[in-house]
């Protein structure tokens, strides 16, 4: 029995002949799949100790599709191409990965990505306690992470007396807060 495909002309022909008509291709042969390849130009930085999770892309050939590859900070990279993980270590972390296509024979094309992973943000410095009507400065400064930083005082209040003033020189990738002033009553809320 021959397959038929309904064309546009309302008319039932073979189905070798419909794909004739529309590739323009006399033979009847039909269109082959377009090349494989990752869609994916980049991949984003990530942080050490931080969850990581981008999901890579492939077009042409045939689908379904299937991921592999490996990485050297740690990240994973599944079958159905979600890169995932906590990068372990900080520097530059390569992505060696190759996506295989559902075609017969199947078609397979590799890629890798360079990605930067920061060491893990945190602030340098230490609040030691204060006493009502003395003098008191520090100076908390962010390392790690990815510059410039916006640095806030959140979630808590100082004594009366206090203040926060920035110090951040982000020409110099100097990046801090002073907290500074006399306190003039005690602080229970203070953290």
């Amino acid at each position: 029995m021959q397959q038929m495909k309904f064309l546009a002309t309302e008319q039932f022909v073979p189905l070798a002949a419909a794909e004739a008509a529309t590739t323009n291709d006399p033979t009847g042969t039909p269109p082959s799949a377009m090349p494989l390849f990752v869609l994916n130009t980049a991949l984003p930085d990530g942080e050490v100790g931080a969850a990581y999770s981008q999901q890579l892309v492939a077009g042409g050939g045939i689908p379904p599709y299937a991921w592999s590859g490996t990485s050297t900070c740690g990240l994973a990279i599944s079958s159905t191409g979600a890169v995932s993980g906590s990068p372990t270590a900080s520097g530059p972390c390569t992505v060696n990965l190759q996506v295989t296509d559902s075609s017969a024979p199947p078609l397979t094309v590799p890629k890798s990505f360079t990605i930067n992973i920061y060491p893990q943000l945190g602030l340098n410095g230490t609040m030691p306690n204060g006493i009502v009507n003395g003098r008191y400065a520090t100076t908390l400064t962010a390392v790690g992470g990815k510059a410039p930083y916006s640095l806030q005082f959140n979630g808590s209040t100082l004594p009366p007396g206090m203040g926060i003033t920035n110090v951040s020189t982000p020409d110099l990738g100097m990046y801090g807060i002073n907290i500074i002033g006399t306190p003039t009553q005690t602080c229970t809320s203070c953290t």
